[in-house]
């Protein structure tokens, strides 16, 4: 089977839900909400954030519209998507959800363009708009896993080869 753009991103959008789940499991619950800073954000707060932005991209992939979230899903996640047990299930769902809408994209829609509502002259293509979220948590992996070595743990929590390959992680 050929490796195409599609396949590769959602490969990779599934391997880095892999990886932060890794990384939540491996945060205790009294540090899930810790914040090392006041303005700091916290490990739940993250892992709610790359949920909401894979069905925003979901969404998007689907539609061809760069959109939001309906009114008060944002605000209902990170009110009742406090612990990692009630994030968990919300990152691998959202994150299938994703990778399958990548997956079901043809060659022939990489190229088209997403326009951003605030620029209509500017967008991205639908190839690069695959990418996104999979850079968005990534970011998210490492902010995270800074926050639990500010906490003092120096645990490699996730250890995942190529594409989750030999992975210590748990889906």
């Amino acid at each position: 089977m050929p490796i195409t753009l599609q396949m590769t991103a959602a490969t990779l959008i599934e391997k880095a839900a892999n990886d932060l789940i890794g990384l939540a499991k491996g945060t205790p619950e009294d540090k899930a909400q810790w914040q090392p800073t006041p303005e700091a954000r916290t490990v739940i707060n993250q892992l709610v954030e790359c949920c909401l932005a894979n069905q925003k991209w979901a969404t998007t992939l689907q539609t061809r519209v760069h959109a939001g979230l309906p009114e008060g899903i944002a605000d209902n996640a990170y009110t009742t998507w406090t612990t990692v047990e009630t994030v968990i299930p919300h990152l691998t769902e959202s994150s299938q959800l994703l990778a399958n809408a990548i997956r079901n994209l043809s060659d022939t829609e990489l190229p088209l363009m997403i326009p951003f509502p605030w620029k209509l002259e500017a967008g991205r293509t639908v190839a690069e708009c695959c990418f996104h979220p999979y850079w968005n948590m990534v970011y998210h992996h490492g902010q995270i896993a800074y926050i639990q070595t500010m906490y003092g743990d120096q645990e490699e929590h996730c250890d995942a080869g190529p594409f989750g390959e030999d992975s210590d992680c748990i889906t």
